[in-house]
């Protein structure tokens, strides 16, 4: 389209646009060219986190993607789910912050008013076991009954304390071990601290460090994408023993290099 300057911002952009100062991050900020119209294609990164100067229109599609954790496998992911009428509204205060502006919803007001009042708290919908070693690191014993702005569901609570009796950080009275209080200073999730920790007696110390910074990271190294050339040059990485093993010959691989990027 003509006379048009599309700026893409999101959390996960990808580290090489980031690692120059004309990146999307960094031009979505910058004023509109004279005769052009500025496109902000953005996520719900924009509700709140950022404020970006020019705006005139919101185009709100209802949607957004919340972390999440799947009730059977404990395992976090992001899913697309319907926003809630909070973040409808935050969306539509981006709009005419220095002039005046509107908002456009892509859903009719009925829906609308099926939308659930607010966002649930990142701690209904998230794995529970870093908060619940984390509470008892700091002396509260009875977590079930402790007095939580939001209170989790019963079985995650359960989940979480079976998760840590299974690895040594609680004994059978759900109190803290020394193990415990070893994993609740590391400041990672506590089954990655119990892997550093392991990783002692195996002697492979250097390697599961690696491989928890590399999960720890936000933008991972290996994504989805639509360029055959991206996907072809993280083959030589690919282990046929899984994502971990992918993760630690990518990082040598890195290291290798005369000019590590």
């Amino acid at each position: 389209v003509p006379n048009m300057v599309i700026r893409p911002i999101y959390a996960a952009l990808p580290f090489e646009q980031q690692a120059v100062q004309t990146t999307p991050r960094a031009l979505v900020f910058e004023a509109t060219p004279p005769g052009y119209r500025k496109v902000v294609l953005a996520t719900n990164i924009a509700e709140t986190s950022i404020t970006i100067p020019g705006i005139r229109f919101v185009v709100d599609t209802g949607i957004m993607k919340l972390k999440m954790c799947h009730p059977q496998t404990g395992i976090e992911m992001l899913r697309t789910v319907e926003t809630s009428q909070a973040s409808a509204i935050q969306r539509a205060g981006r709009a005419g912050r220095e002039a005046p502006g509107e908002v456009f919803r892509l859903y009719v007001e009925s829906d609308y008013h099926k939308m659930p009042v607010q966002t649930p708290a990142e701690i209904l919908r998230l794995e529970m076991a870093s908060v619940y070693i984390n509470l008892k690191a700091l002396g509260i014993s009875k977590i079930a009954s402790f007095p939580l702005v939001d209170r989790p569901p019963r079985e995650a609570i359960e989940k979480a304390a079976h998760f840590l009796c299974r690895i040594g950080a609680l004994d059978t009275r759900d109190a803290l071990t020394d193990l415990g209080r070893k994993l609740a200073a590391m400041p990672v999730h506590p089954s990655y601290a119990y892997c550093l920790h392991v990783s002692l007696e195996f002697e492979c110390a250097a390697e599961i460090l690696s491989i928890v910074a590399m999960l720890s990271a936000d933008a991972p190294i290996f994504t989805t994408s639509r360029k055959r050339g991206s996907a072809q040059q993280a083959k030589p990485y690919q282990h046929q023993d899984g994502d971990h093993l992918s993760l630690l010959s990518a990082f040598r691989n890195w290291r290798k290099q005369k000019k590590p990027k």
